[in-house]
C-alpha cells in the first residue's frame, strides 16, 4: 500500500469512503480494461457475463470471460445465480466518488448495459433494470414507457411489492444529480370515495357517466379484493390516481363527522 492510499485511508469520513479507496486501489492494480469493466459496473445493482462483454471498449467471448471471472475474485464483489454485485458499502463509496468526479462513467456504463436487459424482457426483474439504467443514461422517454408498463403490469397482478420496488429504484435513480426527475405514474385518472349509502347512484349513474368519457376509475366494490390488507389497496389505490373524487352527499358528510 502506498503513502497516498494510506493517507488517503486516514483522513477518511466513513466506511463507505474507506470501502470506496481499497477499491480504487485495486482498479489501479488491474489491466485497463478490466478496471475500466469494473468502474461502469457500479451503477450496476448486479451484472453477469453478458453486460460485462457489453461494458467492454472492445471484446471477444473470451476476453469477456477473463475479465468476468477477474471481477469475480476481488474481495469486494460477491457472486449469486451467475450474477456478480458490489458489496454495499464498497458500492455506496464509489458512487459517492463518481457522481462527483466521474458521471460521465456511470452514465456509459447504464447505456452499455441498458440493452442488455433489455433483451430478457420477459423477466420482470430483469426487465427493472433496464428502466433504471435508461432513467440513468439519460434515455426519459425509454424510461417511462418501461416504467408504465412494469408498474401497470403489477397493478394488474395486485404485485404491490415489485410496484413498490420499481418506485423505489426511481428514487434511487433521482437522487443522482445528474438525472431529471420523471414524470409520475397514475394507474387511474380519479379514485371515487363515498358513502356506502350512495353506492347504487355511484354504480349505476356516475361510474359509467365517467367511464364514457375514457377515464380509468378506481371505486371500492370493483377493484377491492379479498385476501390482501383493504387499507393497503386503498392507499396504493389513492397514490396511483391523478385525482380523487369525494361526494360530499349528507350521508358522507354525517359519517365523517
Amino acid at each position: 500500500m502506498n503513502d497516498s492510499v494510506l493517507q488517503a485511508l486516514l483522513s477518511a469520513q466513513n466506511p463507505a469512503e474507506i470501502s470506496a479507496i481499497v477499491a480504487e486501489s485495486v482498479f489501479n492494480s488491474l489491466p485497463e480494461a478490466t478496471a475500466l469493466v469494473a468502474r461502469r459496473c457500479v451503477i450496476l445493482h448486479w451484472f453477469n457475463q453478458q453486460i460485462v462483454e457489453a461494458l467492454l471498449p472492445e471484446s471477444t467471448s473470451n476476453q469477456a470471460i477473463e475479465v468476468y471471472q477477474h471481477l469475480k475474485s476481488l474481495p469486494f464483489i460477491a457472486s449469486f445465480n451467475d450474477r456478480l454485485t458490489y458489496h454495499d458499502l464498497t458500492r455506496e463509496g464509489l458512487l459517492e466518488r463518481y457522481i462527483v468526479r466521474q458521471p460521465d462513467l456511470l452514465q456509459d456504463g447504464a447505456k452499455r448495459a441498458a440493452s442488455v436487459y433489455e433483451s430478457h424482457n420477459n423477466n420482470l426483474t430483469v426487465a427493472a433494470e433496464a428502466f433504471f439504467c435508461h432513467a440513468i443514461a439519460g434515455n426519459l422517454a425509454t424510461a417511462i414507457q418501461w416504467r408504465d408498463k412494469l408498474l401497470a403490469i403489477a397493478t394488474d397482478r395486485k404485485d404491490w411489492q415489485f410496484y413498490n420496488n420499481i418506485l423505489q429504484m426511481q428514487q434511487e435513480v433521482e437522487k443522482l444529480p445528474f438525472v431529471e426527475p420523471l414524470e409520475r405514474f397514475f394507474a387511474y385518472d380519479v379514485f371515487i370515495s363515498y358513502s356506502n349509502q350512495d353506492q347504487e347512484w355511484v354504480q349505476n349513474e356516475l361510474l359509467p357517466d365517467l367511464e364514457k368519457q375514457g377515464l380509468q376509475i378506481w371505486v371500492d366494490f370493483r377493484n377491492l379484493e379479498l385476501g390482501d390488507s383493504f387499507t393497503a389497496q386503498i392507499e396504493q389505490a389513492v397514490q396511483t390516481s391523478r385525482k380523487i373524487l369525494l361526494i360530499l352527499s349528507p350521508d358522507y358528510l354525517n359519517f365523517t363527522l
